[in-house]
């Protein structure tokens, strides 16, 4: 049932049961790794920090997404050093897509610019549907200086980001007409689905600016000029346009 929530995207019901269940198993390898998702997700990110650790130091069959999740949480209280530990040992126990682009942004962040290219290549030859490896790499070959693929990175970026948002727009509507459900529930579930669509909105007209910006640097003012004129409809890159 904490799985059953999880995947409905009710990670603070989810808690519930998954605590529930390790106090019936202690050792339940699924229900600390449920947990370790949820409280990630939630950004409580010492208490995931700690649970992913148990399940490091009780060598779970699943501790390689242990090393995954303590990374996660790492990268994001910018604790780049024990970031970089942890990912690099989930590298060594699993090759995953979403553990190298794990890897490929922290390298990234330490401007640890070679290892950072080939770890979000390797993602993106996994999971060739990945925005973020593809907005990364533009960032990497943009510190490189290499303007024309950092272009065609960042435009790529640009249409994932935009399939994003049209299947979350597609969703919202759908959630939206739905009367049969709890409404706390759909509630939730149509404040994640407005969140997403402006998160990935947000990211694809920056991904426009900069594949326009960098067409311009590359001295290809054709494709420049359609992209810079996608990126103006964000009000919030207006006086950068």
């Amino acid at each position: 049932y904490g799985r059953f929530n999880q995947l409905i995207g009710d990670c603070r019901a989810a808690l519930r049961y998954y605590d529930e269940t390790i106090a019936i198993k202690s050792v339940h390898e699924d229900a600390w790794l449920g947990r370790t998702m949820c409280l990630s997700y939630l950004k409580r990110t010492d208490e995931a920090i700690a649970s992913a650790t148990t399940i490091i130091d009780g060598k779970f069959d699943n501790i390689a997404l242990g090393y995954y999740w303590r990374a996660w949480n790492h990268h994001f209280k910018k604790a780049l050093d024990p970031a970089r530990a942890d990912i690099n040992r989930a590298k060594s126990l699993h090759a995953r897509g979403d553990i190298y682009l794990l890897a490929g942004m922290i390298e990234y962040d330490q401007k640890d610019l070679t290892p950072a290219r080939a770890d979000l290549n390797s993602s993106l030859q996994m999971e060739p549907e990945s925005c973020s490896a593809l907005w990364y790499l533009g960032l990497v070959h943009m510190d490189l200086k290499k303007f024309a693929e950092s272009a065609g990175y960042f435009e790529s970026s640009m249409t994932c980001y935009e399939r994003r948002v049209l299947f979350s727009e597609q969703e919202l509507r759908a959630m939206q007409a739905r009367t049969d459900l709890d409404a706390e529930f759909r509630a939730r579930q149509i404040e994640g689905f407005e969140a997403a669509i402006k998160e990935d909105r947000s990211q694809q007209y920056a991904s426009a600016f900069n594949a326009a910006n960098h067409f311009a640097q590359a001295g290809n003012l054709e494709k420049a000029k359609p992209l810079l004129e996608i990126s103006a409809k964000d009000p919030a890159l207006a006086d950068l346009v």
